[in-house]
């Protein structure tokens, strides 16, 4: 018998686009190839193709009202997608009061203006009613969650001149009320051959997600593509609000957001003026090779230098980081937290060690020496975990940084010393920041829910570790998390080439016969 399908819930409030390369067609298109349903409010009719917008109505606020209401008659969606509005006092009164009776989270892409046919100006904001109009739009920001403007837009937003650079614009939009922002760098100088999205958020008191806590602003870097197509901005917007609809974490939404606007623009359906119209394709194949050309950097890496100059964000990406190359596998990664655990492991005969010490003593610094001795003794590879300031000190194999510790520690410092470098990632986000430092390796987890301690993460699951093996070929990886004898054979199946265990490599008279399992896969 087939049964409906049960799928996220996206509302879409903005302008009807009879070219169908923008607008509530483009967000139509994006969420269903997201696997997304996606319910829409219509706010005006308009007639445009390659050449502009020729022609426009605003819809009356009674037809509105009742597109709302008949979409609330079957329940509330998940995110709001907001694009064009009019910035008209009526309009925005309404639109406030129904943000505040959903309750859904709101991406907005502020269409502030477009290109009317034979105008003779294609200037921003022709659109948007002047000063009076931008204060009326303004009234909205405190109930947006992300905004998506292009550089111009989220001047005009902010009230900014053309001279001001990207973290004014942030912080001014912040200011403002918006909860975060992604600037996009699509409508910067042509001639650039990368474009730099700008992404900064006031973190909530109650947020619970590490890599927001340990970065509130960073930069994603990609190569530019030659072609200039109608509706990127969409796209880029719906992408957002689809992925926040699909349970995506933040971070992770804003990586597929761009994913989403650059596949749509490579996909670019052909017009004759030359200025083409983007496309959302099914094709999601082709994103992981995207994914290796997305650069993530922290804001808090661009230091001593205007933060807003996208050639100190290049001279970062671009940056002489290089952590020693792995020699061999990582294989089977024991984690110990004492000098008796880890001789046992040596002489069970593991190939990586972490020496992961949550709680230290007094002899901390005299136990972490004799690991290393030991290790060293051995020919094992042993990573410090955390203590970087020590592994410098005492001259250790390798480094093991979780993503709080990876925004604080010396890196050039590390990697001048000759250190190995390896890195916890649990989101997609989190892989290409890692990416972007050039470890030794980098560590997936948790693959199941971790039987040594409690994460802030979902489990991964067999499937997305196989997704993040294939779709990361040119680095060393181990996933970590709730790994058994009984579990072994899955976690080896997705690809990957090493294991990091904890409690499976516990020290007790057992240990042998499960180390032995564990070995017919490592």
């Amino acid at each position: 018998m087939t049964e409906a399908v049960v799928r996220p819930q996206l509302w879409t409030i903005t302008a009807s686009d009879t070219s169908s390369g923008a607008g509530m067609q483009a967000d139509l298109a994006v969420a269903h190839s997201l696997g997304v349903q996606c319910g829409c409010v219509v706010i005006a009719i308009t007639s445009q193709n390659s050449r502009g917008v020729a022609h426009s109505q605003t819809l009356d606020l009674p037809l509105i009202e009742q597109q709302w209401q008949a979409l609330a008659a079957d329940g509330w969606p998940a995110v709001i997608r907001l694009g064009w509005l009019p910035a008209e006092p009526a309009f925005i009164d309404w639109l406030l009061v129904r943000l505040q009776e959903c309750q859904a989270q709101v991406v907005w892409d502020p269409v502030l203006g477009a290109t009317r046919v034979n105008s003779g100006s294609g200037e921003l904001g022709s659109g948007c009613g002047g000063d009076a109009g931008l204060q009326q739009l303004r009234r909205l920001l405190p109930h947006i969650d992300v905004l998506t403007p292009n550089q111009a837009e989220a001047r005009l937003l902010a009230g900014l001149d053309n001279s001001a650079s990207q973290t004014q614009a942030l912080d001014a939009l912040l200011e403002l009320g918006v909860r975060s922002v992604l600037l996009t760098g699509g409508d910067a100088l042509a001639e650039d051959d990368r474009i730099y999205d700008w992404f900064a958020q006031r973190v909530a008191a109650n947020n619970q997600n590490p890599e927001e806590l340990a970065v509130d602003r960073f930069v994603i870097s990609h190569p530019r593509l030659p072609l200039s197509a109608h509706g990127t901005g969409c796209h880029l917007a719906a992408g957002l609000a689809s992925a926040l609809a699909r349970g995506e974490r933040l971070y992770d939404a804003v990586i597929t957001a761009i994913r989403v606007a650059r596949a749509s623009l490579a996909h670019a359906t052909e017009r004759a003026s030359g200025y083409h119209n983007c496309f959302a394709t099914l094709e999601q194949s082709s994103w992981p090779e995207l994914d290796l050309q997305l650069q993530v950097v922290p804001c808090q890496s661009v230091s001593d230098v205007e933060a807003g100059a996208a050639e100190a964000v290049d001279d970062l990406i671009r940056m002489p980081l290089q952590f020693p190359k792995l020699d061999r596998p990582l294989g089977l990664y024991g984690l110990v937290d004492n000098l008796e655990w880890l001789q046992r492991l040596l002489e069970l005969g593991v190939d990586t060690l972490q020496w992961r010490v949550k709680t230290p003593t007094g002899d901390f610094r005299e136990q972490t020496a004799e690991a290393i001795r030991m290790c060293e003794q051995a020919g094992v590879p042993l990573y410090i975990n955390d203590y970087w300031q020590l592994a410098l000190e005492l001259g250790a194999w390798g480094v093991h940084l979780g993503q709080e510790d990876l925004a604080t520690a010396d890196l050039y410092a590390l990697a001048e010393a000759g250190i190995a470098l390896g890195v916890s990632t649990h989101t997609e986000w989190e892989i290409l920041r890692a990416r972007a430092v050039r470890p030794s390796y980098i560590a997936f987890g948790p693959i199941y829910p971790p039987l040594s301690k409690k994460l802030k993460y979902p489990p991964l699951g067999i499937e997305r570790v196989g997704r993040w093996v294939a779709a990361n070929p040119d680095y060393p990886h181990t996933t970590i998390g709730g790994i058994t004898a009984d579990n072994i054979g899955d976690v080896m199946s997705t690809g990957i080439g090493s294991a990091a265990i904890v409690t499976e490599l516990r020290n007790d008279a057992e240990l042998p016969e499960r180390l032995a399992i564990l070995r017919q896969y490592l």
